[in-house]
């Protein structure tokens, strides 16, 4: 499986991240048929550098707006500042929707941000491909 992005979807989604450091950051992805239409940073009302919950009420309103749209839930995005880049136990254990994409940010030791997508398959995650591309709608 594959998750297509716009190079801005990512770019939105580190500027997001980054705004709140220390904490975590986090927001829902939509769109249709894998491939990515928007992207909404929600705010992480835990302000935890190792946790996130989503305001109910931006996550109530979001779903919405990706309903209205006609869109679907592809993918939630979080970052893990201070790593690892891949999904914790506590991703496990609070993967709500399975059937998305988890998008986890983390930075390198260059402080760059990489973005990595992962889907849990029985209980297990499994890396998925992001493709991203320019304006111009070629990978």
């Amino acid at each position: 499986m594959c998750l297509f992005l716009e190079e801005s979807h990512l770019q939105q989604m580190f500027i997001h991240v980054t705004s709140v450091l220390p904490h975590e950051g986090c927001g829902l992805i939509a769109g249709s048929s894998w491939h990515v239409r928007r992207v909404y940073p929600i705010t992480n009302i835990e302000k935890s550098p190792i946790r996130y919950r989503m305001d109910p009420r931006e996550q109530i309103r979001t779903m919405i707006a990706i309903e209205q749209a006609r869109w679907e839930l592809l993918g939630i995005f979080h970052s893990h500042p201070c790593g690892p880049e891949t999904p914790s136990d506590t991703d496990q254990e609070q993967a709500y929707y399975p059937e998305t994409v988890s998008v986890i940010l983390s930075r390198s030791s260059t402080m760059t941000w990489r973005a990595r997508g992962f889907q849990l398959a029985e209980q297990k995650w499994v890396e998925v491909e992001l493709n991203s591309y320019g304006l111009n709608g070629h990978p």
